[in-house]
């Protein structure tokens, strides 16, 4: 029995803790953006050309190079932006 009570004990302790949720900085200017959510991603033409973006689609493989200037568009797979979000 005190074998089984040291295991759930070690078992709880190392149990990630939920982190607390934090509310980014708007650094790209999303915030402006979002009209555009489910819209088709060539509606943000003009947005493309005005600041530095990175148009993440489906099971696309991105860097984790982080710039807070940096707008990321997220797509599904028909190209409809699902998300935006800086970095």
């Amino acid at each position: 029995m005190r074998k089984r009570f040291i295991f759930l004990a070690l078992l709880t302790a190392c149990a990630p803790l939920k982190a607390p949720e934090q509310t980014l900085p708007d650094t790209c200017n999303r915030a402006s953006l979002t009209t555009y959510l489910d819209q088709p991603v060539t509606s943000l033409e003009t947005v493309l050309l005005l600041q530095p973006v990175r148009v993440i689609r489906p099971n696309q493989a991105v860097t984790k190079d982080y710039r807070e200037d940096r707008l990321n568009i997220h797509l599904n797979a028909d190209d409809v932006i699902v998300r935006l979000s800086c970095g």
